[in-house]
This record gives C-alpha cells, structure tokens and sequence, in this order.
C-alpha cells in the first residue's frame, strides 16, 4: 500500500510538474526559437501569474520593443534609401551639365587656338607688308 501512495504520489508531483513548469519552459522557448529565426510575431500566452508568466509577459513586452525598432529601423532605411535615389539623379544631372561645360570649354580653346593662329599669321602678313614697304 505504501509503495503504492509512493507511486501515486511521484506520479501526480511529476504531472503537477509537467503542467505547472515544463510545458510553460517549453512554449517559451518555442517562442524564443521562433524570434531567433526571424519571426517577431512569436508571443506566449500565459497562463498564471506566478515567476513563469511574469517571465512570459516580459517575454511578450520584449519581442514587442524589437518589432517596433525594426519597424522603425526598416522606415529610416526606406527614407535613407530614397535620399540615395535623389542624390544619386542629382548627381547625375551635375555630371551631365559637367560634361557639357567641358566640351564647351574644349570647343572655346579650340576656337581660341584657331584666333591665335589667324593673329600670329596677320601680325606676320603685317610685318611683311612693313618690310616690303620700307624696301620701297
């Protein structure tokens, strides 16, 4: 008979175990499983409000501030990026208007090359009029 309340009593401690500190240890850390693979929707409802759910609420609060910065996090790299997207079309429109000013300053060197040309060859047609005249 004793051996007999001795089992019973093991069995019912160990059920009482179970139901009351396992399967709530187990949830959570299902859930902590859960949001270490990416899923921040992970929550545990608990179901007393002894050490284990306390631990469960703050759990539940925890994964809640991380999905709200993420959420936030993931609003600032939007703008960041569109911020990105802007200066890089406005660059892009400098470079061109760039590109342009630089061909036009080629093409005004040119031009002046072909002016300083023209004048060293009227100054020489001059000074050979000059000559050929004082010869006279």
């Amino acid at each position: 008979m004793s051996l007999i309340a001795i089992l019973l009593i093991t069995l019912g401690t160990y059920l009482l175990f179970r139901q009351l500190v396992y399967q709530p240890i187990e949830r959570l850390l299902g859930a902590m499983s859960r949001a270490k693979a990416g899923d921040l929707e992970a929550q545990v409802t608990a179901h007393t409000t002894d050490e284990l759910g306390l631990l469960t609420q703050e759990f539940n609060s925890m994964i809640s501030q991380v999905r709200g910065m993420t959420k936030e996090r993931e609003a600032q790299q939007s703008i960041l990026r569109e911020r990105v997207r802007e200066a890089t079309i406005e660059l892009e429109r400098r470079n061109q208007q760039l590109r342009e000013t630089n061909l036009e300053l080629w093409r005004t060197t040119r031009r002046m090359n072909e002016l300083g040309r023209l004048a060293a060859a009227g100054q020489t047609a001059a000074h050979f009029a000059h000559e050929v005249g004082d010869a006279t």
